[in-house]
C-alpha cells in the first residue's frame, strides 16, 4: 500500500503531498520499493520463522494470516533518490484528535490491511 502521512508543511524547504496526489509518485515509488526490498528483504525469513513460532504459542488456527505493519520514514532528494530515515515496527495507527488528515491516512492503512 502507498500511504503517506507526515509532518510536511512544518519544515522550510520541504514540500510534498499525500499519497497518489504526488505528481512525481510514479517515478519515485519504484526506487523506494527497491530500497525497502534491499533493507527489509534479508529479514523476511526471520519474520516468517517468528510468525510460525508465535502462531503455535498464541493458539492461532491453521491457515490464519499474520500481518506485520511497518512504518517507514523516508525522504526523497531532488533527484528522487530515496533516503531511509527509520523503520518502525507496529507504528501508531490510532486516530489523531484534531487532525482529520492524519486520522484519514491511518484509517486508509487499516482498510488496506483488512482487505
Amino acid at each position: 500500500a502507498r500511504h503517506i502521512h507526515s509532518t510536511l508543511g512544518k519544515f522550510e524547504g520541504v514540500s510534498g503531498s499525500l499519497g497518489s496526489d504526488w505528481v512525481l509518485g510514479e517515478r519515485a515509488w519504484p526506487a523506494l520499493r527497491r530500497m525497502l526490498a534491499a533493507c527489509v528483504g534479508p529479514f523476511l525469513p526471520q519474520f516468517a520463522e517468528d510468525a510460525a513460532r508465535d502462531a503455535g504459542v498464541a493458539g492461532c488456527r491453521a491457515g490464519a494470516r499474520r500481518v506485520e505493519i511497518l512504518g517507514v520514514d523516508a525522504l526523497f532528494d531532488q533527484d528522487l533518490r530515496p533516503w531511509l530515515i527509520e523503520i518502525n515496527q507496529s507504528p501508531q495507527l490510532m486516530p489523531v484528535h484534531g487532525n482529520d488528515i492524519a486520522t484519514a491516512a491511518r484509517e486508509a492503512v487499516l482498510e488496506d490491511v483488512l482487505r
